[in-house]
């Protein structure tokens, strides 16, 4: 008799044990899925201010929220941003409960010269294939949370100011998200987010099929979809930067119309 009881306690746990963690850390994880349609892993992507939110890479990308939270944290419930049923979800990973997130590789030792764009975070900020963000040198964004001209009703400038940042956002998504990149350095790497700073040249052949690079930064410039910060030491582009935005204003683009 105990020899019986004895084998159905290890057939317990080998069969009704995995399927009760996978069900407590599925209801503690607080991310959220999308479902977009998807032929592979590579499809989908975690997306959102703390990367909570798993999409199709052919969806829009997503704005929510920047409180952090740990149920946010889908390495610490072992669950990836996979293709399931050509649907992107997040999905158990092999092994079950919480595992040790693995150390990201040194970003010096990483090489930027030829890196993928997973996704355009927002108007002045791009997520890597390696987990990392890089914020655009120069750029300024901050412009479309202001009103742009003294209008008598406050809504059509904040309207305004909607339309442009959208405006902004698909201009630099069509660009670079979901293509390769090279990233230059200035003086000083990172912000005190820890993201990248950087000068973003895309590869024009993943865009018109024309050879050489197309300068990102100094393209939001000269189109009026940012305005201008030089924040020292990072001033390599400086002059150059400053011509754009002055003949953006004078031209009377984007933010300057």
């Amino acid at each position: 008799m105990r020899k019986f009881l004895f084998i159905l306690l290890i057939l317990f746990f080998n069969s009704f044990l995995p399927f009760a963690l996978d069900k407590v850390y599925s209801e503690e994880f607080c991310g959220r899925s999308t479902y977009g349609e998807c032929s592979s892993d590579e499809d989908c992507i975690s997306d959102g201010c703390s990367s909570q939110i798993c999409r199709s890479i052919n969806e829009e990308s997503i704005f929510s929220t920047c409180e952090w939270r740990e149920c946010y944290d889908a390495k610490k419930y072992n669950l990836g941003c996979k293709c399931v049923k050509n649907k992107c979800q997040w999905a158990k990973l092999p092994g079950h409960g919480i595992i040790r997130v693995q150390k990201r590789a040194v970003p010096s030792e990483y090489d930027y010269s030829n890196v993928l764009v997973t996704n355009v975070v927002d108007n002045e900020t791009l997520r890597l294939e390696n987990g990392e963000q890089v914020r655009l040198i120069g750029i300024d964004t901050s412009e479309f949370a202001r009103m742009k001209k003294p209008y008598k009703n406050i809504w059509k400038a904040e309207l305004d100011n909607q339309d442009l940042s959208q405006e902004a956002l698909e201009f630099i998504k069509k660009l670079v998200e979901a293509k390769r990149v090279k990233i230059e350095f200035d003086l000083s790497k990172y912000d005190s987010s820890k993201r990248l700073l950087g000068y973003v040249y895309v590869f024009s052949y993943e865009c018109n099929d024309l050879p050489g690079l197309i300068f990102l930064n100094a393209a939001l410039l000269k189109k009026g979809y940012a305005n201008l910060i030089n924040i020292p030491p990072n001033l390599k582009y400086a002059e150059l930067f400053q011509e754009l935005y002055r003949e953006a204003k004078e031209n009377k683009r984007g933010l300057w119309k």
